[in-house]
């Protein structure tokens, strides 16, 4: 980017001066053209500062240029800068090979400064970002779900142990009192056979001897 400062009789301060923008100008262009037509047009030597940059149009394929046009404005200058303020631009008018043209001037909008160098923000710990993920709506919706899922089937389980020991304490005396009927007829199969096995072999004789008497008394009679 092309600078140029002009000498200027009456000394502009930073209250007073103006940075203006011309976003196209045909390559041909200079910075004294531009100085040049400022001058006539408000009468007096307002350019202060000039700069200039030459770009490639993408349509057409030619160069063309941009100025940053700094001016101390006087008052016929104050009706122009008025325009620009409230359409966004102005139109400054020249003469070229004996045609009218113009150039569209704007205010210069100074880019708010940034640092160059943007502090890093601070890594979240896995802590924190597990803790945010729990957080969320969505997480939090899912986690009352399963939790209320679980209560249902803990509730379920302990309501099964309650009826299976309800129905324990109902049933036991019942079952004790069949256990100990078939442990007695148990005790009394083993005791009849016991007392059986011992008298087995009297009893037989003396039924034998009883019938034998049954039979003489029978032939006898």
């Amino acid at each position: 980017m092309l600078e140029r400062h002009l000498s200027q009789h009456n000394a502009p301060t930073k209250d007073t001066m103006e940075s203006l923008f011309i976003s196209y100008a045909l390559g041909h262009c200079t910075a004294e053209d531009i100085t040049e037509n400022f001058n006539m047009t408000f009468d007096d030597d307002v350019v202060v500062k000039i700069s200039e940059k030459t770009q490639v149009d993408t349509t057409t394929h030619k160069p063309f240029k941009m100025f940053w046009v700094e001016v101390n404005p006087n008052r016929r200058m104050a009706s122009f800068l008025d325009e620009i303020k409230t359409n966004g631009y102005a139109r400054l008018y020249f003469k070229e090979k004996g045609a009218s043209r113009f150039w569209q001037v704007q205010i210069n909008k100074k880019p708010v400064s940034k640092p160059r160098i943007l502090p890093r923000a601070p890594k979240e710990t896995l802590e924190q970002t597990v803790l945010a993920f729990i957080n969320t709506e969505a997480m939090q919706e899912r986690i009352a779900g399963v939790i209320a899922q679980d209560e249902v089937i803990a509730f379920k389980e302990a309501e099964q142990k309650k009826l299976v020991q309800t129905a324990e304490d109902v049933l036991e005396p019942e079952i004790a009192l069949n256990r100990f009927l078939a442990q007695e007829k148990i005790d009394s199969a083993l005791r009849l056979d016991v007392f059986m096995a011992s008298q087995g072999e009297t009893a037989f004789q003396q039924s034998r001897r009883h019938y034998q008497t049954i039979m003489e008394g029978l032939i006898q009679c």
